[in-house]
């Protein structure tokens, strides 16, 4: 499984299809624009110590998972 994204604040775009995603030291929020120059949707919060299977139907869909309280992120596919 390879890593998506390590980092807060940062876009990644899963290929279609489930990818997971882990939050330590804090929650974090999941954020989503369907296509290019779309308004970012929040998809759900991570509490902390959380682990998540997301479903991605949308090839080309850019996520990013963002924190105000310096959560350690990570997701994979």
């Amino acid at each position: 499984m390879a890593a998506l994204v390590t980092a807060l604040a940062t876009d990644f775009t899963p290929a279609v299809g489930d990818f997971i995603i882990q939050v330590t030291g804090g929650s974090a929020s999941l954020t989503r624009r369907n296509v290019t120059g779309a308004a970012t949707a929040t998809v759900g919060v991570i509490d902390s110590g959380g682990a998540v299977i997301c479903s991605n139907p949308i090839a080309g869909a850019v996520y990013q998972l963002v924190s105000s309280n310096g959560a350690t992120v990570r997701a994979d596919q």
